[in-house]
């Protein structure tokens, strides 16, 4: 058989005991033909991204009535501006990706107002309901008298919107849904950023290890679990295993193929000593996710997690995933002596005090360190602290980003980030006021394609609100959230092509976005 002529399956794995490698997009997987008729579209996929934990110091916008938004904001005025390269999205315009970023400014969430610490806001449609307690607004499983309790019936029954995507998309995967961590949420640990339904909450894995396990194990959970245990006893590479499958496949390949194979086995050896830098031991039992990290706290711990991400995704084990990130440690530092001139771009050189104390009281620049009044120096040092972290997570989700764009799709022309819906987001406005308004929100990618161009029009910020014209002008997150599921495709209960409801949602902000 000719080698043009000749097929290979989207579902092939390279296995052995124990281990199942799924592979990228290869020339290979498109039919004969195929290209010059038309390929069929790329798979869509939906990505949250709870990044900006605790908020960061807003700033203050004239055009909306003077509501902190985010500091990356652009100040030029208009519904429709292209980003600013500033200091905070420098890493989108470095990476080359910033025609594939979207910033919305303006988007609220009235229901879940004033929540620190809970990245199921980013996600959460009629459920889990607002509970007031003290001074914040949090999330909980239950109605009660104190609850903001929805005013419609679910017909998801209180799935996040990653579930309910997923409910969609993961029929054509091995994997449903991903819900990733690394931190505890809530401080305690109650809270979940998935919740599957109103009695199923979805317990993040946060541990590294315990994911690669996943994504590369096989089908007898005995045979993986012991092959898991043989490979960390004698330190050796899933690789091993699949050496000689990958070979033969390989000398089927074209050349450029064969680059593509030879190239992506690297990424995973890479991931995989990633993996092991970070301090992994080897997980007490398996599949079950594991539920804390032995990893230490650190860029390796983010890397490695949004190593995953990008394997989940270009393999098509899953097309759903929700992740929250993590709080500074001591990985960051504010300016040491001699560098009160360096600007935030340059944070990777700070040297001065570690960011290793508490992220929270931190966060909380308007305070003493201790609930005192504040002072002049404490405010500039607190402010400084939550500066040096936002640029830190911003950058860590450029790479994600970017990663996801450095592979083909499998349309053979777009890229894994081309047909992705990813949401980076976070609790608050402003870390000191727990302001609900204007909460962070930067989308990557175009959401896939369409017959006259991308569900996304990226490359530029959405101004959606006007504070001065009073309550309620702003837009709904619940609004994008609803708009999230219309771009992946999640067609309504009744059968229909769209969702005609969303919880609290008004209108869909998927027309504005392709717009």
């Amino acid at each position: 058989m000719k080698r043009g002529a000749w097929h290979l399956s989207r579902r092939t794995l390279l296995q052995s005991a124990g281990v199942s490698l799924a592979l990228p997009m290869l020339e290979a997987m498109v039919k004969p033909g195929a290209r010059a008729a038309g390929t069929a579209p790329a798979p869509r996929r939906f990505l949250a991204v709870h990044g900006q934990v605790y908020g960061y110091v807003g700033k203050p916008d004239p055009e909306l009535g003077n509501a902190l938004v985010a500091p990356w904001t652009n100040p030029a005025k208009g519904y429709s501006v292209p980003l600013e390269n500033n200091t905070y999205l420098r890493p989108f315009f470095n990476k080359k990706i910033d025609a594939k970023v979207t910033v919305l400014t303006g988007l609220t969430d009235r229901v879940l107002i004033g929540t620190h610490d809970s990245p199921v806001k980013l996600l959460a449609n009629t459920f889990p309901v607002a509970m007031h307690r003290g001074g914040c607004v949090v999330l909980t499983r239950t109605p009660g008298p104190d609850n903001t309790v929805p005013p419609i019936a679910d017909p998801f029954n209180g799935a996040t919107t990653d579930q309910i995507a997923a409910f969609h998309l993961g029929k054509s995967t091995a994997l449903p849904s991903l819900s990733l961590g690394i931190e505890t949420i809530g401080g305690d640990g109650s809270y979940t950023m998935s919740n599957k339904s109103s009695s199923e909450p979805i317990p993040p894995d946060r541990d590294p290890q315990s994911v690669f396990n996943r994504l590369v194990a096989g089908f007898d959970p005995h045979a993986s679990l012991a092959e898991v245990q043989r490979r960390a006893r004698y330190r050796k590479s899933v690789l091993d295993g699949v050496r000689g499958d990958a070979a033969r496949l390989k000398s089927k390949l074209g050349k450029s193929d064969g680059q593509k194979l030879t190239t992506y086995l690297d990424s995973v050896r890479s991931l995989e000593r990633l993996v092991d830098e970070a301090g992994s031991i080897v997980p007490p039992s398996f599949p079950p996710a594991g539920a804390a990290s032995t990893y230490a706290k650190g860029d390796a711990i983010q890397r490695a997690m949004q190593g995953l991400i990008v394997q989940a995704f270009v393999t098509d084990r899953t097309r759903v995933i929700a992740f929250s990130t993590q709080y500074p440690n001591n990985l960051l530092h504010l300016r040491g002596a001699n560098q009160a001139g360096l600007d935030f771009t340059q944070y990777r050189s700070f040297n001065g005090t570690p960011l290793s104390n508490d992220h929270h009281n931190a966060s909380h620049y308007d305070q003493g360190f201790n609930g005192e009044a504040p002072s002049a120096e404490t405010t500039a040092f607190k402010k400084e602290w939550v500066e040096v972290y936002t640029h830190w997570q911003i950058e860590m989700y450029a790479e994600l980003l970017a990663a996801l764009d450095g592979y083909l799709d499998s349309d053979g022309q777009s890229t894994v980030l081309d047909n992705t819906l990813a949401i980076y987001g976070g609790d608050n406005s402003d870390s000191a006021r727990h302001s609900y308004l204007s909460m962070p929100c930067i989308i990557g990618g175009r959401g896939g394609a369409t017959d006259t161009g991308w569900r996304i029009k990226s490359g530029r910020q959405l101004r959606f609100a006007d504070y001065g014209a009073g309550a309620g002008s702003e837009r709904s997150w619940k609004d994008l959230l609803w708009g999230a599921v219309n771009i992946v495709g999640v067609p309504d209960p009744d059968g229909s092509p769209r969702l005609k409801s969303f919880g609290y949602a008004n209108n869909p902000l998927d027309v504005q976005l392709g717009a």
